[in-house]
């Protein structure tokens, strides 16, 4: 038998941890170890497909991944002095990618090379000022964001043709969404406390969907977010543009 998964949880002491090179390690968690800075070893793991980082609190820098072909869920939560996550620079198997709590995170890598991206989520990322190549992630069905309180713009969404859910929450500097109106596959829509965005595109030939329930990133799974939903006619939304959000 080969060791396919390893959990390591509330191991408050642990500074660094050594992996061993594996070919059969699919699934790798570090939660609440609050003193741990390095993690040596995952430039080794080639066949990763699950990497949860939560509560990491040391940890500066992401290292090296090398499992380009095979990861497929990203979640790095609650990693307070995380800075550089620039090592995911392509990764074109990955499905989901979840980055919340994380303050001192200014940049993301490019994600044009996430081909196959489907699910995005950013909460309380509050040094985040841009999302680099969103406008070119095209296997997209899925964007939330939530407390990024210095992203301005978000790069037009038009070509992100297979977008089902929009989230977008308490980013108060938020000034423009763009390419909305191409969006055919929108079905859920919510925006809410964006203080500085005056307007939003008309949705023509959407149903608009209006939060009347906030839940954001109420759940156990972090790839699941529960949402209640008003809907709204389009021909009755006319004066969308001037509501306050």
């Amino acid at each position: 038998m080969f060791l396919e998964e390893l959990s390591i949880s509330e191991c408050a002491s642990i500074e660094s941890l050594l992996l061993p090179k594996s070919g059969s390690l699919k699934k790798l968690e570090a939660t609440l170890c609050m003193s741990l800075a390095k993690i040596h070893g995952l430039d080794g793991l080639d066949f990763l497909e699950s990497l949860n980082l939560t509560g990491c609190a040391s940890i500066e820098r992401l290292p090296i991944l090398c499992c380009f072909d095979t990861l497929r869920w990203l979640s790095i939560n609650g990693c307070d002095m995380l800075q550089d996550i620039q090592s995911l620079e392509g990764f074109p198997s990955c499905e989901s990618l979840w980055i919340e709590d994380c303050r001192f995170l200014a940049e993301l890598p490019n994600l044009s090379n996430f081909l196959n991206l489907q699910k995005l989520f950013l909460s309380n990322c509050h040094e985040l000022r841009e999302i680099p190549g969103l406008e070119k992630s095209i296997s997209l069905e899925c964007i939330a964001i939530s407390g990024c309180s210095s992203i301005e713009i978000l790069p037009d969404l038009s070509s992100c043709t297979r977008l089902m859910s929009l989230i977008v929450q308490d980013c108060q500097k938020l000034t423009e969404l763009r390419g909305l109106e191409k969006l055919e596959q929108l079905v859920e829509l919510d925006i809410s406390g964006c203080k500085s965005l005056e307007t939003i595109p008309k949705l023509s030939g959407t149903g608009l969907y209006q939060n009347c329930e906030k839940k954001p990133f109420d759940s156990d799974d972090p790839r699941v977010i529960q949402f209640g939903f008003s809907h709204v006619d389009s021909d009755d939304s006319d004066d969308s543009d001037e509501s306050d959000y």
